[in-house]
């Protein structure tokens, strides 16, 4: 990572899932949004603040990701390969979708998550 702290947006409806990532991220150095739904990320992705990675779900219980995901590729396509999506089963159309640009992490597995998206803000 570059010497500038990277902004993640943590998107979760459940505050303790959100409390572990956040404290997940800004151990690894990230400064962090949050939102706990999909319009409230999506009023943060067209404010101001730069946002260099996306940590959100997208599985049956959880199709926010998706929901964000769309609404990105038609208002902020700089972020199209900027998505962590945390699903333990992959959803019907992310392959379609997503066409490999982003990357699926159990949330079972926070160190992986933190990895991935270290990854994704060192490529963008």
């Amino acid at each position: 990572m570059s010497l500038a702290r990277p902004t993640a947006l943590v998107v979760h409806d459940d505050g303790g899932t959100l409390d572990v990532l956040i404290g997940l991220f800004e151990a690894s150095g990230f400064d962090v949004v949050t939102a706990v739904s999909g319009f409230r990320a999506q009023a943060l992705l067209e404010g101001e603040r730069g946002i260099d990675v996306v940590i959100v779900p997208w599985e049956a219980a959880h199709p926010v990701g998706g929901d964000i995901y769309r609404w990105s590729l038609q208002r902020r396509y700089d972020l199209r390969d900027g998505f962590v999506f945390l699903a333990d089963d992959t959803p019907r159309d992310f392959d379609r979708l997503v066409a490999g640009r982003c990357l699926e992490v159990s949330p079972a597995r926070p160190a992986e998550i933190v990895r991935v998206a270290i990854a994704v803000v060192d490529c963008g």
